[in-house]
């Protein structure tokens, strides 16, 4: 994967010249023009990937595509029974064939995880998966569309950004993520996961029509058996589908069922000189432990990164940086810093629990969202309240609340950009053999006994791939929560803002209440607001660095090299 950006509308060479430039660590190196559109979809270096211009009636039309086709040989057949086969087998062509064959529905049909955008004539058509594992984001400037896989490519080209006061309230309310298309800046949102943006260019400017393209038509089996053997044969293809994509494949071990699943799946494909990473602070934690057992029963060249305080705190900034958040994720950043060079594509189980959430853990988030509605400060708050009214009443009718949240909300806004983010900054390319809307499919087609079981997590999971050769306490054990495991770092950071911010600081604070006049998270968030609203999130020139903290203050206390004295200058003026 790389990313795709462009301008729809008036079209600025040199814009593009600096959007390319904030989106390089995703291998991005060129763009290319076409009539009222610009926009680049290059894969990193291992792939056979590119922009496609293809010339119908003497008219241009331009695909960007950044994804995975799972199932391609499907897709190409489909295209060509409908009277439009792609001119080659490149998922750009395919992609068009499909548009041209069945309009702005056509994802539906897609499995796997993608962004794209298809240019033509005087209208733009933006997607994205059913997941939201790929990102994309728009600012509708009223002359001119921007879109890109990152925020930073576009945050210097919309001269009224801010902070979305409301997005603070579905923070406080979700705690670590947004809802639907909502970002942390006003103007620029989400193409929503599993939706569609239409630009069209009218007299008085680019009119937008945002919608749904719908689910697989596909019918599943009902029998047991031949749905555990449709998710096995699901899954194995997927895998099967990086493992032969022409890089070297690594899986991110988390000491999990899901994670090692992926490992034996890949040993099964074929895959050579496997490496295996997992990240801890604490290398005798049990997940750690599991981990290392699995990759020693693969055969694979296992490294544990086990991290500290320090290092941590280093890269607060940069991650911060790479998010577009002031949620920070630094661990996960770490892990994907440690493999940088090692691999061109990681494995991931992220999305396994679309096959199982446990019961336990959505009770835990209806019961919370309930609470902090009622605890949100005064003023504002209406976007969330009115997400909110869609909430059941009860607990014990929320199975199909949470689910619905899950896919559209937690999946797209926290779990998927976590690992996706940090991954592509240092040039690797993130896989998620889960993340397909086939195997959603499946998991709306399970019955609740088969995903919840108040013995077993992911019981239906479990089963189907029972026969796999691994450890055996790995089939019936449950990995810890990773927040567990990275507790004593988040401590530590926690305590480095406590003892440098001051307490009349806090006090003065505009966002307070709404960042719950916490240390730790008012750190983060100046560390973000600083960065993209002040600076606008890169120099003028479009280089990836940010000059802004090359002599901070923030950049040297991080490190630990500074003082909490040297560092209450920086907010010396509320003192």
């Amino acid at each position: 994967m790389a990313g795709i950006f462009g301008s729809f509308g008036h079209v600025d060479k040199k814009t593009l010249v600096r959007m390319s430039a904030a989106l390089a660590p995703r291998g991005i190196k060129e763009s290319l023009a076409s009539g009222a559109l610009a926009a680049v979809g290059q894969r990193l270096p291992h792939f056979k990937h590119f922009p496609t211009v293809l010339t119908k009636n003497g008219e241009q039309v331009l695909v960007a595509f950044d994804g995975d086709l799972f199932n391609k040989a499907e897709l190409i057949e489909l295209a060509r029974s409908a009277g439009h086969a792609p001119n080659s087998d490149d998922d750009t062509a395919i992609v068009l064939s499909l548009y041209r064959a069945f309009g702005t529905d056509f994802p539906r049909y897609i499995e796997g995880n993608f962004a794209l955008a298809i240019a033509e004539g005087s209208s733009l058509y933006l997607a994205r998966d059913t997941l939201g594992v790929r990102p994309l984001f728009y600012h509708n400037g009223g002359e001119s569309l921007f879109f890109a896989s990152e925020m930073k490519a576009i945050l210097p080209h919309t001269p009224l950004v801010d902070i979305d006061r409301e997005s603070l309230h579905e923070r406080f309310v979700f705690r670590d993520h947004l809802v639907g298309d909502s970002t942390y800046f006003t103007g620029i949102k989400h193409v929503p996961a599993g939706g569609h943006v239409v630009a069209t260019t009218r007299d008085n400017g680019i009119a937008l029509e945002i919608g749904a393209y719908g689910a697989s038509e596909k019918v599943l089996p009902t029998d047991e058996s031949e749905l555990r053997e449709l998710l096995s044969k699901t899954v194995a293809r997927n895998v099967n589908h990086y493992v032969h994509s022409g890089g070297s494949v690594g899986v991110l071990l988390s000491g999990g069922f899901d994670s090692s699943v992926l490992l034996a799946l890949a040993k099964v494909a074929g895959a050579a000189d496997l490496k295996t990473f997992t990240l801890s602070d604490d290398a005798l934690f049990p997940d750690v432990t599991a981990a290392r057992s699995v990759a020693r029963h693969a055969g694979t060249r296992h490294e544990e990164i086990i991290i500290n305080t320090a290092a941590s705190c280093e890269d607060v900034v940069d991650s911060i940086f790479t998010y577009e958040d002031p949620i920070v994720r630094n661990t996960i950043y770490k892990l994907a810093q440690s493999v940088a060079g090692k691999v061109d594509i990681a494995m991931s189980g992220a999305g396994a629990d679309l096959l199982g959430m446990p019961l336990l853990a959505r009770r835990k988030v209806f019961g919370s969202v309930r609470r902090r509605v009622e605890q949100l400060p005064e003023g504002g708050g209406d976007r969330v309240c009115a997400y909110t009214q869609t909430m059941p009443k009860s607990p014990e009718n929320i199975d199909a609340w949470a689910f619905k949240h899950f896919i559209e909300d937690y999946l797209p806004q926290q779990l998927f950009p976590s690992t996706e983010r940090a991954l592509m900054r240092f040039g690797i390319e993130p896989a998620f053999p889960f993340a397909d809307q086939a195997i959603l499919a499946i998991a709306r087609a399970l019955p609740r006994s088969q995903k919840y079981d108040a013995n077993e997590e992911k019981p239906f999971l479990r089963e189907t791939f029972r026969s796999l050769d691994l450890p055996v306490d790995i089939h019936v054990r449950e990995k810890l929560c990773s927040k567990e495991n990275l507790k004593a770092t988040k401590r530590n950071i926690s305590r480095l803002a406590g003892e440098t911010i001051s307490d009349a600081y806090v006090a003065a604070h505009p966002y307070r209440d709404l960042l719950e006049r916490n240390k730790y998270i008012i750190m983060h968030f100046d560390i973000f607001k600083r960065m993209f609203v002040n600076q606008r999130g890169a120099r003028s020139d479009g280089s990836f660095a940010r000059a802004m903290f090359e002599a901070s203050p923030w950049r040297y206390m991080l490190r630990g090299y500074f003082t909490p004295l040297s560092f209450r200058r920086l907010f010396g003026k509320h003192e």
